[in-house]
C-alpha cells in the first residue's frame, strides 16, 4: 500500500477539503446549541433572566430580559442559517434578502407607530401623552417616543401554547384588545420578514467583511432595528443612528454603484 501512489495520499486530500467545508458547518451549529441553551437559562432561571437584563439593557433597552431572550433567539436563529447555508447567495437572493430586512423594519415600525396614534385616539387622549392600558393583573405601557402598541405582534406569537415561556414580560397583554387587527397584523409581518431577511443576509455579510467586528455591527443595528418595530418606535432615540448604519452597510453589501452608495451616506448622515 505504501508503495502505491495515489492511495495513502488521496484520502488526506479528500479531508483536507471537507475541512474548511464543514468546519464553519459545525461551529455555527456548537454555537446554535450554546445559544439554546442560553436562551433556556433566561426562560427559566431568574437569577440568569436578571443577569441577562443587566447585560443587554445597555444595548438594546430592556425593562425585563425580553429582550435578552429575543437577543439570543434571533443569535440562534442567524448560527443555524449559516450552520445550514455558510455560503452566501446570488446576487438576486443578496438583493431580495435585503430588500426583505428594509421592508420589515420600515413596515413594523410605521405600523407601530400609527397602532399607537390610533390607539390614543381612541382613548380620546393627545397623542403626546404616555397612556398604561390594563388587562386584568398585567399592563402594557405606550408612547409617541417609545411605542408599544407593536407589541400586538409578541402577543399574537406567545398568548396561546407559547404563553408559559413568555410568563414575566410584557407582550402587549395590556392593549392588545384596543390595537386594530390591520395594525396587528402589519406589525406581525413587520417582525417575521425583517428576521428572515436578517438571517438570510448573515452569510452575505460574513462573505463581504470577513471577521467580525462588521458582522457584529449589521446584527446589533438589525436587531435593534427590527426590534424597534414591536418595542420603542421610529421616533425612539436608537431606530435612527441604527437605521442610519445600514443604510450605509446594506449598498455596500450589494455592490451600489458609487454615486448611489453616496446618496445613501448622505440620508445616513440625515437619520445621524
Amino acid at each position: 500500500m505504501v508503495g502505491q501512489p495515489g492511495v495513502l495520499n488521496a484520502r488526506p486530500a479528500a479531508h483536507s477539503k471537507a475541512r474548511p467545508h464543514n468546519g464553519p458547518r459545525a461551529r455555527a451549529a456548537a454555537a446554535t446549541l450554546l445559544l439554546l441553551a442560553a436562551l433556556a437559562a433566561v426562560l427559566t432561571q431568574p437569577v440568569v433572566a436578571v443577569l441577562a437584563k443587566s447585560v443587554a439593557d445597555p444595548f438594546f433597552h430592556s425593562t425585563s430580559a425580553g429582550a435578552a431572550a429575543a437577543l439570543l433567539g434571533l443569535a440562534a436563529l442567524c448560527t443555524l442559517g449559516l450552520a445550514l447555508r455558510p455560503q452566501a447567495g446570488s446576487a438576486r437572493a443578496t438583493a431580495w434578502a435585503a430588500g426583505l430586512l428594509a421592508a420589515g423594519v420600515l413596515v413594523g415600525n410605521a405600523a407601530n407607530l400609527a397602532a399607537h396614534l390610533q390607539l390614543m385616539a381612541q382613548q380620546g387622549l393627545p397623542w403626546t401623552m404616555a397612556s398604561t392600558l390594563w388587562a386584568g393583573d398585567t399592563n402594557t405601557y405606550s408612547y409617541v417616543l417609545h411605542a408599544h402598541a407593536g407589541k400586538v405582534a409578541l402577543h399574537t406569537l406567545l398568548a396561546g401554547a407559547a404563553a408559559p415561556w413568555a410568563t414575566g414580560f410584557d407582550i402587549g397583554a395590556g392593549l392588545a384588545a384596543h390595537v386594530a387587527p390591520v395594525w396587528g397584523a402589519l406589525c406581525l409581518a413587520g417582525l417575521l420578514a425583517a428576521v428572515a431577511g436578517c438571517v438570510a443576509l448573515l452569510p452575505a455579510v460574513l462573505a463581504r467583511w470577513p471577521g467580525w467586528p462588521l458582522p457584529l455591527l449589521f446584527f446589533f443595528c438589525a436587531f435593534n432595528a427590527l426590534k424597534t418595530g414591536v418595542d420603542g418606535g421610529p421616533l425612539t432615540y436608537r431606530f435612527a443612528p441604527v437605521a442610519g448604519v445600514l443604510l450605509v452597510m446594506l449598498p455596500a453589501l450589494l455592490g451600489w454603484p458609487p454615486r448611489r452608495q453616496r446618496a445613501a451616506a448622505l440620508a445616513a448622515l440625515v437619520l445621524l
